[in-house]
C-alpha cells in the first residue's frame, strides 16, 4: 500500500496479489483445457468395468414425464484478497478519521543509504494523492530510530534529498530522468519552547511523482526528541505544500502532538 507498495517493488518482494495470481491462472487454464488424455483413458476404463445400474426411479409426487429438477448450486466465490492486519506499533499514535496509516521498516527500499535501524510510520491526509484537494501532499511521518541519533539541519537537508529523490525514482520507474526530481532542501533551526526537543523548519523543492508529475514546493517542519525509556530517537516530520498558517497545518500539528513514546 502506498509507500510500502513502492518499497516492496523496489526490493523485489512479491505482493500478496502477485503470489496468488499464478495459482488462479493455473486453475482457470486447467478448467479451459478440459480433461487430459490420461484422464479420458481412465474414465473410459472405469465405464467399461462398471456393472450396469438400474435406472433411478422418479421421485414421488413428481408429475409424469417431467425431468427431475436438480437443486440450485450456489457459485463458489473466491475469498477476497484482503491486506494482512497491521502489526501493533511500538508507540501510541492515533489515526485521524479518513487518514491512512503505513509502516515501513528501515532500511527503506527506495532510500537504502539512510543508514538507520528502526521504522518509518506515516499518516496520509485524505487528499494526499489528489491534486485538486486542499490537503494534497499533506502528511506526517515519524522516524523511530534505535539508539541515540544526532540530527542537525545539514544532515536533515542531505537525508531529505535522498529520501524524496529515491521516492520519485521508485514511483516513476527505471526510464525516468532523475534530473527532473532533483531535491533542494532548505531547513534551518526553529525556536523550541522545550529544551529536550529540537526543531527545524523550511522548504523542500521536490517532485510530485503521484499526480501532477511536476515540481512541487513543500513546507516542512521537523521536531526531534529522545524516548529515553525506550532508547529511541524520534524525528517527526510534518509536510504540506500549503504555507504555514493554512488550516491544514492546524490538523497536521494536532497529528504530530498526538504522538507518544509509550502508553501512559
Amino acid at each position: 500500500m502506498l509507500w510500502r507498495r513502492i518499497d516492496s517493488r523496489r526490493t523485489r518482494r512479491a505482493s500478496p496479489v502477485g503470489a496468488l495470481w499464478p495459482v488462479m491462472f493455473l486453475a482457470v487454464s486447467s478448467a479451459c483445457a478440459g480433461p487430459r488424455a490420461g484422464d479420458r483413458e481412465a474414465a473410459r476404463t472405469e465405464v467399461v468395468a462398471t456393472p450396469a445400474v438400474e435406472p433411478a426411479l422418479e421421485p414421488p409426487n413428481q408429475p409424469p414425464n417431467e425431468p427431475a429438477v436438480a437443486p440450485a448450486i450456489e457459485p463458489s466465490v473466491e475469498p477476497a484478497n484482503e491486506p494482512a492486519p497491521r502489526e501493533p506499533l511500538p508507540f501510541p499514535w492515533p489515526l485521524p478519521p479518513g487518514w491512512i496509516a503505513e509502516t515501513i521498516p528501515f532500511p527503506l527500499g527506495f532510500a537504502p543509504s539512510l543508514n538507520y535501524s528502526g521504522l518509518e510510520e506515516l499518516r496520509f491526509a485524505p487528499g494526499m494523492f489528489k491534486a485538486e484537494s486542499e490537503d494534497f501532499w499533506t502528511y506526517a511521518f515519524v522516524w523511530w530510530l534505535e539508539g541515540e541519533v544526532a540530527l542537525d539541519a545539514s544532515k536533515l537537508n542531505e537525508e531529505l534529498a535522498i529520501y524524496f529523490e529515491g521516492l520519485s525514482a521508485a514511483v516513476e520507474g527505471p526510464d525516468f530522468d532523475a534530473e527532473r526530481a532533483k531535491v533542494v532542501s532548505r531547513l534551518a533551526p526553529a525556536p523550541s519552547d522545550d529544551a529536550k526537543r529540537t526543531r527545524w523548519h523550511g522548504t523542500v523543492s521536490s517532485y510530485d511523482a503521484f499526480a501532477t508529475h511536476a515540481r512541487i514546493e513543500l513546507h516542512v517542519e521537523v521536531e526531534s526528541f529522545r524516548c529515553e525509556a525506550r532508547d529511541r530517537t524520534v524525528a517527526m516530520f510534518l509536510v504540506s505544500p500549503r504555507p504555514p498558517g493554512h488550516t491544514v497545518w492546524t490538523q497536521l500539528a494536532a497529528v504530530g502532538d498526538s504522538f507518544r513514546c509509550s502508553a501512559p
